[in-house]
Formats: structure tokens, C-alpha cells, sequence
């Protein structure tokens, strides 16, 4: 019996201390961090509801969730209020109800109108997903992904930040 014991509590430290090697690194994310997609690891944290106050904005997307709608409606008043944090807020939890929707990624996109890298990487994921966009959204997400690519197509050289933000 002491040996089995023996034999069992070694075994279990072994495999505890292979768990935490430096190799094992590639599919374990610190704490706080998302295994989505670095662009994630910014921004909030707590899961988004649905607040009271917020108007009677319709921004119909062709998500078949109710919720999805909902909370992407939410956000969309919000980016209107300069809530960015919470339209992004909003925008991420209408992702957990339909995260194969391109549009979601696009209202986080807007929402980070000051934080070029991050817009940049929200429109991309939501590029990936273009399949699933109707023509209309398809259209928004190319417009937007224009507006935040590094480099101007036409010219070859970095974007003019205020020619950005006179098109605001």
C-alpha cells in the first residue's frame, strides 16, 4: 500500500511539473488574457447587459439571434453617444450570442476610432468573416477597413491623420 502510494503521489508531481515546461506555453494564455486574438487582451473584461436608457436605436444585421440584435443595436447607440467603451462593450457580448458575425467585429472596429492598431485588428477579424455579411455590411466593413489601413492605397505612404479625422 505504501508503495502504491508512493508510486502515485510521484506520479501526479511528475505530471504536474511537465504541465508547466516552457513548452507548453503555445496553448496556455496568462490569466487575462484571450485566446481569440490579441486585439482582446485591451478593452472590458465584464460581460455586457442590456441598459436601460439607451433610445430606441434599430440597426437591423442579418444575425439570426434576437440577442445578438439586441446588444448590437446597443452598441450602436452607444458609439453614437461616445460611449466607446461600452459600445464595445455591447458589440463583444453580441459576438458571444453569434460570434461568426461579421458585424460585431465591425462596431468593436469603430468603437477603438482612437486606437488605430486595435481597429485595425477588429476590422480584419471582421474580414475573415465577410462570407457571412450581406451586401450592405459588406460594404461597411470594406469602407471601414479602408479608413484604417496602415497605408494609403493611392499614394503609398502613411495615411494623413487629419484627413482621418475630418472624416469623422
Amino acid at each position: 500500500m505504501k508503495k502504491y502510494l508512493l508510486v502515485l503521489s510521484l506520479h501526479t508531481c511528475c505530471a504536474h511539473a511537465l504541465a508547466q515546461t516552457p513548452g507548453n506555453t503555445e496553448t496556455t494564455k496568462a490569466p487575462g488574457h484571450s485566446t481569440h486574438a490579441q486585439i482582446f487582451n485591451e478593452g472590458p473584461r465584464q460581460a455586457g447587459y442590456l441598459m436601460p436608457g439607451m433610445g430606441n436605436t434599430r440597426f437591423p444585421i442579418s444575425t439570426k439571434n434576437a440577442m445578438a440584435q439586441r446588444f448590437f443595436d446597443q452598441g450602436i447607440a452607444q458609439l453614437h453617444g461616445f460611449w466607446y467603451f461600452e459600445a464595445e462593450r455591447s458589440f463583444r457580448q453580441a459576438a458571444s450570442f453569434d460570434p461568426d458575425h461579421p458585424m460585431h467585429y465591425w462596431g468593436m472596429a469603430r468603437a477603438n476610432i482612437d486606437n488605430r492598431e486595435r481597429s485595425l485588428g477588429f476590422i480584419e477579424q471582421a474580414m475573415s468573416r465577410l462570407k457571412s455579411a450581406n451586401d450592405k455590411e459588406k460594404r461597411l466593413i470594406e469602407a471601414w477597413n479602408k479608413r484604417v489601413l496602415p497605408l494609403d492605397a493611392d499614394k503609398g505612404k502613411p495615411k494623413d491623420p487629419t484627413e482621418s479625422r475630418a472624416a469623422r
